[in-house]
Order: structure tokens, then C-alpha cells, then sequence
């Protein structure tokens, strides 16, 4: 089984400028979370239009049949300071996924964390979570191009 760390976040702004960048990511078995700085432009993008595109790509450089994507088209949530306030066992439930998936990530990130950007360090003053809630979701496998569209129930949980 291959395991992907990272994922890649599409966003677009309110004049459809589109922008890609890679996260890493947390999944509680409904829906996906990332965490970013208040101040990125993935954030900015998603106050302006929620509408997002995620892809998780595992590639075989040795055989291209064990290649497996999945597209995760959606809206996208944000968790401000405000909604961290009023729901704050969802938001230790996030962290503890973020710790268990990326331990060595998560504490070399706490140890070093005067020597970081402002906007990396992990500090719920100038962090933030974003929830992707699928719409639709798109599985491929291999080259033989075995496309599943399956659609999501749009509700979902807080």
C-alpha cells in the first residue's frame, strides 16, 4: 500500500486565478483538514471562493499499473480563531490526527520553532483549519485509467 504525506490544495480567487500548492493532510474518516497560516494565500483564495480541488497521487517510478490518484473536488471550510473557540474537541481531534500522522513532523516543527517564519510556526494565534467537505470524489488506478465518480452526500458533520 502506498501512503502519500503530502497532498495538493487547487484554489482560485474571485477572478478564477487559479493556484496550486502542496499540504499536509489529516483525514477523520468524513472529511479533510490541512492547516495553514492566516495570512496564505491558499486562505485568502478560499474566503473568496470555498469551491477547491484536492489531489492525493501515489506514483510506482518501477510499475506504473501500482500508480493510484484520488481527486477530491469540494468546498472548503475554514476554522478561524472564532469557530477554534466554539468547537474545541473537534479541534484537539484534528491536532491528535496531525500527531499521529506526522509525529516527527509536528515535534520538530514545536522544537524549532523561534527559528521558523512567523507564519510556519504552529501556534493557534497565526494557524488556522480548513475542512474539505467532498462533493465528488474521482479514484484512478494505473494505466488503465479506472475512473470512478462517486458523489457525497453534501452534509456533513461540524
Amino acid at each position: 500500500m502506498t501512503y502519500c504525506n503530502l497532498g495538493y490544495l487547487g484554489t482560485s480567487d474571485v477572478n478564477g486565478k487559479p493556484h496550486l500548492t502542496p499540504v499536509v493532510f489529516v483525514y477523520d474518516g468524513h472529511n479533510l483538514f490541512f492547516s495553514t497560516s492566516n495570512i496564505a494565500k491558499k486562505h485568502r483564495n478560499i474566503k473568496e471562493n470555498s469551491n477547491i480541488a484536492f489531489l492525493v497521487d501515489a506514483r510506482d517510478p518501477l510499475n506504473i499499473d501500482n500508480n493510484l490518484a484520488v481527486l477530491i473536488q469540494g468546498k472548503a471550510k475554514i476554522y478561524d480563531r472564532l469557530q477554534m473557540f466554539l468547537h474545541p474537541l473537534k479541534v484537539l481531534r484534528i491536532i491528535r490526527l496531525f500527531y499521529r500522522r506526522y509525529p516527527k513532523y509536528m515535534v520538530e516543527y514545536k522544537g524549532k520553532k523561534e527559528q521558523l517564519p512567523k507564519a510556519w510556526r504552529i501556534s493557534l494565534l497565526n494557524r488556522i483549519f480548513i475542512r474539505i467537505d467532498p462533493t465528488s470524489i474521482l479514484y484512478w488506478h494505473g494505466i488503465n485509467n479506472i475512473k470512478r465518480r462517486v458523489k457525497v452526500n453534501e452534509r456533513t458533520p461540524n
